[in-house]
């Protein structure tokens, strides 16, 4: 009998605070959330992306490559209601698959009895660490492991986990016309609504589907109507082949039914800590915000440390948290982060320089100086009103 490595994730998740699985079901906002026992398995589709930020984020992992650690929650078909998948470690007696229904199970390795070609793949349960195992419908581990079949009933639950990170409160925009509301009324569960493809939405909550299509994803549209599709991302045990990840099941496909919209590379930029403390000056007269909700006039070439830098919702612009070099004031200006368009009057690089030159001992600050002395209110404006409250 060759034995595979078995880690204690029983006894880890009994140390550990389990998560409540419930925390997994994600409901449209037409329905309260509803008995996560009752929700509804789809019908099966298609796979996940390999767009290149897709693929580093969402691996997919093969049986044959799965750790002990990795995470699933038990989300039974009809068929696997009926037959069962999973017995006792102890008793060996089959265990209903209402029983398991919505549990989370980690994966705790495999035994392989090449005496009777036969071979077991155990998992913990992580509310109560009692142990259970599948037994492959013959054959021991290597020969099954590469089969598209997997283990039945398991969704996975990283890629889960993994989308909420890098989701929610991210902007897509719909590559399907077909997508689901969830209602009390269907025996499925769900209805069925249509969407303009390319409209913009704003991916709200992001939980648990079925076993092929673990990712289920709500979105918001500018009306504010909520709509979800379930993906599958990873196709880690799935259970699906090649041929059914095509045609009308191309939209439970993640790149089937969204595409992110990305920030660009200067709004990344700008809300990274690197930015915090960064000396700038005024390349002109501008407006800022200050304490008290007024609007203020700052002169040209005025000093600021960047002390904070906040992105603005469903936007190219962010908040700059600035205290003057001068006054120790704290000031805030909206700007947008682009670069490459020198018309743009609102564009960071048009409004700021970089350090604190007026401060300099240079012949550049001494004309900076001398300018100042002889226009120091700097470009006439036609409004001659200097601080105004905002409303």
């Amino acid at each position: 009998m060759a034995v595979a490595t078995l880690w204690q994730t029983g006894l880890m998740a009994q140390e550990e605070e389990a998560e409540d699985p419930n925390s997994y079901f994600v409901f449209t906002n037409n329905l309260q959330a509803a008995d996560s026992n009752n929700a509804k398995d789809i019908k099966k589709g298609k796979g996940g992306s390999v767009d290149d930020y897709i693929g580093q984020n969402f691996p997919h992992h093969p049986v044959c490559e799965w750790v002990p650690g990795m995470r699933f929650m038990v989300r039974p078909t009809k068929k696997d209601m009926i037959t069962g998948v999973f017995r006792d470690a102890k008793t060996e007696r089959r265990v209903s698959c209402g029983v398991l229904r919505n549990k989370i199970m980690i994966y705790d390795g495999y035994v392989d009895d090449e005496q009777n070609d036969k071979c077991r793949i155990y998992f913990v349960r992580q509310d109560n660490a009692q142990r259970y195992y599948y037994e492959i419908p013959g054959g021991v581990f290597a020969s099954y492991c590469e089969q598209k079949t997997g283990v039945p009933t398991l969704a996975y639950l990283d890629d889960v986990d993994q989308a909420r990170r890098l989701f929610i409160g991210k902007k897509a925009t719909l590559k399907s016309y077909r997508y689901r509301v969830d209602t009390k009324q269907s025996s499925e569960g769900f209805d069925d609504v249509r969407k303009k493809v390319g409209t913009t939405v704003v991916i709200k909550k992001v939980g648990i589907g079925s076993r092929s299509f673990p990712v289920k994803i709500v979105v918001e549209d500018s009306e504010g109507h909520q709509f979800y599709q379930e993906v599958t991302i990873s196709q880690t045990n799935t259970g699906l082949r090649e041929d059914e990840l095509g045609l009308d099941n191309t939209r439970f496909t993640f790149d089937g039914s969204f595409e992110l919209v990305r920030d660009s590379v200067e709004l990344v930029k700008a809300t990274n800590a690197d930015m915090v403390g960064r000396k700038v000056y005024l390349l002109n007269r501008t407006e800022m915000s200050a304490a008290g909700k007024y609007v203020v006039d700052i002169q040209k070439y005025s000093g600021f440390v960047i002390e904070k830098v906040e992105k603005q919702f469903d936007s190219e612009y962010v908040t700059l948290h600035l205290r003057s070099l001068n006054d120790q004031k704290l000031y805030t200006k909206s700007v947008i982060m682009r670069e490459g368009d020198d018309s743009c009057e609102e564009c960071f690089k048009n409004i700021f320089g970089d350090g604190d030159p007026l401060r300099e001992d240079s012949e550049r600050a001494r004309q900076m100086r001398k300018e100042l002395k002889r226009n120091p209110g700097g470009e006439k404006r036609q409004e001659s009103i200097t601080r105004i409250k905002l409303k």
